[in-house]
């Protein structure tokens, strides 16, 4: 019950030091039975976060270094590290060259896909209004739409919230029109809707598909969005939302999901949700780094030096100035797995939910209520009626 943690704990800091033994001894008998174990086979709440020893370890040893790597001279081997497992994902994930270092974009580490959503509509918003200023600035500002649909994840309209983006246009989706039997966003419903908010005076600025949505991982086209996107008259920014189905593209056979990819301004994968990589580590992909830093850039006094345009600066790609070494936990895990390793892991989540659909379909009591796809299994009590699966869900 909310509270009954607290109310076990003393209201103020102990004056003297307290042994380890005590400490853990609180950890045990307090703190893990207050938890939501996301770790436990049993958890099934959400979905789960998916680390392994070498991301714990590489973590510990993050912790210990205690570097903050905001510029390339505060922290040169995590600033060319962390280049280094971004070009890796983007290999194993087969995205084009521009998404690569050795382009004009590029990958950076972000926390979450919250954060890398944000990072992309504020590139997004920049480029559509870089150039303007003064009452130009703001009358094409109070005009921008950013479009999803109804199953896209909160982290759009809480980007919009965030940046004070006016307008959210929230396509509906319509079960088996654009996505087999799942609910993927139809191109022509939001070609539609942009000739629709062009009417208005809006101005359309940006797309964000999703492979793979939370609440069925339905797979967008996004081939056919990013041409609808590109009809535009003005440039629409296209953000791929891939945090949980994108890093099943490690596998050949799932690198379709991604076809059109090279189209995206930005693409986001968390590590954290299927690739062995403890929270948190979510990466994004920009084709063009410029919109990107030149929103975000900002060098006081006491950041610059010699190396500021010879070597990337990851503080101009993020929000906050400090930043983890967050690189070192992937490299770890790569290097401990390996490709095949992360496939393996892909392939047999994948056949486990397949296993588990099956069993659900020789089971009179259940109904599927989408086929299942990726790690995810979405079914219902076939009795009992909407009042029986809410209780059941409640519990």
């Amino acid at each position: 019950k909310p509270g009954e943690l607290r109310d076990q704990l003393p209201t103020g800091c102990p004056e003297d030091p307290q042994s380890y033994a005590e400490i853990f001894r609180d950890v045990e008998q307090l703190i893990f039975p207050a938890l939501t174990h996301w770790a436990s086979p049993n958890f099934h709440a959400y979905f789960k976060i998916c680390g392994s020893d070498p991301s714990v370890l590489a973590d510990y040893l993050c912790s210990s270094l205690d570097v903050i790597g905001f510029s390339w001279v505060s922290a040169p081997a995590a600033t060319e590290l962390e280049q280094v497992v971004c070009d890796w994902m983007a290999k194993l994930l087969g995205l084009p060259e521009c998404f690569l270092t050795s382009s004009p974009g590029g990958g950076v580490i972000q926390g979450s896909a919250s954060e890398s959503a944000l990072c992309a509509l504020i590139a997004a918003r920049h480029a559509a209004l870089e150039g303007l200023e003064g009452a130009e600035r703001e009358e094409k500002a109070a005009k921008l739409v950013v479009y999803v649909s109804d199953q896209t994840h909160a982290i759009a309209e809480k980007g919009c919230m965030v940046l004070d983006i006016p307008h959210l246009r929230v396509v509906p989706t319509i079960r088996g029109k654009a996505d087999s039997d799942n609910y993927g966003l139809a191109p022509d419903d939001v070609a539609r809707a942009m000739v629709e908010d062009r009417a208005k005076g809006l101005v359309p600025f940006c797309l964000m598909p999703t492979l793979g949505t939370t609440s069925t991982t339905a797979i967008d086209p996004l081939r056919k969005l990013v041409a609808v996107a590109r009809e535009q008259p003005e440039h629409v920014w296209v953000h791929l939302d891939g945090a949980y189905g994108g890093a099943a593209a490690v596998c050949p056979e799932y690198q379709h999901w991604l076809d059109g990819v090279e189209g995206c301004d930005s693409i986001c994968i968390n590590t954290h949700k299927w690739l062995l990589v403890s929270f948190d580590a979510s990466l994004l992909w920009v084709k063009d780094r410029g919109p990107l830093v030149r929103a975000l850039a900002l060098d006081p006094e006491y950041l610059k030096n010699e190396f500021m345009q010879s070597a990337p600066n990851y503080k101009d790609w993020q929000v906050p100035l400090g930043r983890r070494f967050r690189a070192l936990k992937l490299w770890f895990t790569f290097r401990r797995f390996g490709a095949t390793g992360l496939r393996e892991h892909i392939r047999r989540s994948v056949a486990l939910a397949k296993q588990a659909e099956e069993l659900l379909m020789k089971d009179g009591r259940f109904k599927l209520f989408v086929r299942a796809r990726m790690g995810l299994v979405c079914f219902y009590v076939a009795f009992g009626g909407r009042e029986l699966n809410e209780a059941l869900l409640r519990r």
